[in-house]
C-alpha cells in the first residue's frame, strides 16, 4: 500500500506547476559611509524570486530613486544588472521525490548609490510584471497579469541597514506552521511586520516600466473569490501574524502569494518602510515529517582549530540548539554546550588536538517537537599558510613571521592586533583601503587576536 501512496503523491504534485515568472522580492540596502562632499553612500540590494520554468528574470532591471515628499518626484534612474542567480533550497530536509517538484530562483541584483542628504528621506521603487499563477489572486482569463510593485525608504539622517530574510517557504497542507519572520536586526533596531495587501505594477505589454517621473501610490492586487489579506488560505484556512510570528495552516495544495508592511523603529522613532512580498507553496507531506528539526548541518573552518556550524531548520520553533562532537576514535559524543536562543550557528574553539571531528545538533524546546541533525565532519591538522576567509575579509599567510596581509571587499578604518588576555598590542589606522600588511615582527611567539 505504501508504494502506491507515494506513486499517488508524485503524480499529485507534478499536475501543480507554476505558470509564468515572479512569486516574490524586496529592497533592501547598507549604509556604506559618508563622502567628503556629504553625500551618503548606500549597498541597494534587489531580491527577486521566480518559478525555475517560467520567463526567466531580467538580465538588467530600473531602479526609480525618488524624493519622498508629496509629490514623490523621480531624481534618478539605477540601473541594475549581472543578478546572481541560483536555485533556493526548499527542501526543509524533506526526502524526494517530494522536493524535486519544487524549483525557485533567486536572482540578487546589487548597486553602490550615492545620495545627498535630504530631511524627508527617499523612496526606492522597482516594478514588474507578471506573477505566476498563485490559488488566491485573481487572473485575467486563466492568465497571470498581476505584477510586483517593491518599495523601500531611506533616511539619510540615520546610518542603517536593512536586513533580509527568504520569504519563499513550503508548508504542509492541514498542518499549522509557525514561521519566525525576523531574528535580530544588525543595528539593534526594533522591526515590526504586519500583513499587507500585495501591490501590483508593470503590465503584460510594460513588463518592466521605465520609472515614472512621478511615484503613484501603489494598485492593490485582486484577489479571487474568497480570499483576502486576512484569509490569504481562503475561508477554510487559518492566518495569523503576532509578534512578528506567522502562524498559518492550509487546507490545500498550491501556490499562496502573501506580503508583509515592513516598518524600523530606532529608540521609537520610524527609520524605514518597505513592503515584502512572500509566498507560501503547500504539498501534501508524508505522514509522521517534522519541519521544527535541523538538517544541512555542515562544518568549516573557522580559523586555526576553530570550528564554525551552520545548520538549517525550516520553522526553527526551539528555545536553543545543543551541539555535540566527538573524535572519530571515540565511542561516545560530548555535549559542547547550547546556542544563544534559536541562532542556527556555533563556533567551537575548544579542539586542542589534531584529528578529525563529527559533529550533530540537536534541537531544545519546551513548546514544539524538534529533533537531531545529519552528521558532518571535519579534520583538523598543523596550521596552515593558506589564505583564508572569514565573511568579507581574506587573510594570509597563517602562521605568520613577519608580515600578515588583510584583504577586504570594504574599505577598512583601522586594524588592532590584541594579545590572548585581550591586551591591546598593536593598533594602524587604515584610509580607506582595502588592502593593507601589518608588521608582526615585533611581537613575540604565540597566538593573537586581529
Amino acid at each position: 500500500m505504501k508504494p502506491f501512496y507515494l506513486l499517488s503523491l508524485i503524480l499529485t504534485l507534478s499536475s501543480y506547476s507554476f505558470a509564468t515568472h515572479l512569486i516574490g522580492g524586496e529592497i533592501t540596502y547598507e549604509h556604506i559611509n559618508t563622502m567628503t562632499n556629504g553625500d551618503e553612500r548606500y549597498l541597494v540590494t534587489v531580491q527577486l524570486y521566480a518559478d525555475c520554468d517560467g520567463v526567466p528574470l531580467a538580465n538588467e532591471i530600473a531602479l526609480g530613486v525618488y524624493l519622498n515628499d508629496s509629490d514623490k518626484s523621480l531624481i534618478q534612474v539605477i540601473k541594475m544588472s549581472s543578478p546572481n542567480k541560483g536555485v533556493v533550497d526548499l527542501s526543509c530536509g524533506i526526502p524526494n521525490p517530494i522536493s524535486r517538484n519544487i524549483c525557485v530562483v533567486q536572482g540578487q541584483y546589487q548597486r553602490i548609490i550615492s545620495l545627498a542628504p535630504y530631511s524627508k528621506g527617499y523612496t526606492l521603487n522597482y516594478q514588474s510584471c507578471c506573477r505566476n499563477g498563485s490559488e488566491n489572486l485573481a487572473k485575467s482569463s486563466s492568465t497571470p497579469n498581476q505584477g510586483f510593485d517593491l518599495r523601500t525608504t531611506i533616511a539619510t539622517s540615520v546610518k542603517n541597514q536593512s536586513s533580509y530574510t527568504d520569504y519563499i517557504r513550503f508548508a504542509c497542507v492541514g498542518d499549522t506552521t509557525y514561521w519566525d519572520l525576523y531574528d535580530i536586526d544588525s543595528d539593534g533596531d526594533s522591526v515590526v511586520y504586519a500583513p499587507l495587501r500585495p501591490y501590483s505594477g508593470g503590465t503584460i505589454g510594460t513588463p518592466e516600466p521605465i520609472p515614472a517621473a512621478h511615484l503613484s501610490a501603489p494598485i492593490l492586487v485582486n484577489y479571487t473569490p474568497g480570499y483576502s489579506v486576512t484569509h490569504p488560505f481562503g475561508a477554510d484556512g487559518s492566518y495569523s501574524l503576532s509578534n512578528n510570528i506567522l502562524e498559518f495552516t492550509p487546507t490545500n495544495i498550491g501556490q499562496y502569494d502573501l506580503a508583509f508592511l515592513v516598518e524600523e523603529f530606532r529608540n521609537g522613532v520610524l527609520i524605514s518602510t518597505r513592503n515584502v512580498e512572500a509566498a507560501i507553496i503547500a504539498f501534501e507531506c508524508p505522514i509522521g515529517y517534522n519541519r521544527n528539526t535541523p538538517y544541512d548541518l555542515k562544518a568549516s573552518a573557522h580559523s586555526h582549530w576553530q570550528t564554525k556550524l551552520n545548520w538549517k531548520n525550516c520553522t526553527n520553533q526551539v528555545d536553543k540548539y545543543e551541539v555535540f562532537r566527538r573524535k572519530v576514535n571515540e565511542n561516545n559524543f560530548t555535549s559542547l554546550g547550547y546556542t544563544d536562543g534559536p541562532l542556527r550557528s556555533y563556533i567551537d574553539s575548544s579542539i586542542t588536538q589534531q584529528g578529525t571531528y563529527s559533529y550533530y545538533i540537536e534541537g531544545v524546546s519546551d513548546s514544539f517537537t524538534t529533533g537531531s541533525s545529519n552528521l558532518d565532519t571535519i579534520a583538523w591538522g598543523s596550521l596552515s599558510t593558506a589564505s583564508q576567509q572569514i565573511g568579507d575579509l581574506n587573510f594570509f599567510p597563517n602562521p605568520v613571521s613577519s608580515k600578515l596581509t588583510l584583504n577586504s571587499i570594504h574599505k577598512m578604518q583601522s586594524v588592532i592586533v590584541l594579545d590572548p588576555f585581550g591586551k591591546k598590542t598593536i593598533q594602524q589606522n587604515i584610509p580607506n583601503l582595502t588592502q593593507t600588511e601589518l608588521d608582526l615582527t615585533q611581537l613575540s611567539r604565540g597566538m593573537y587576536f586581529v
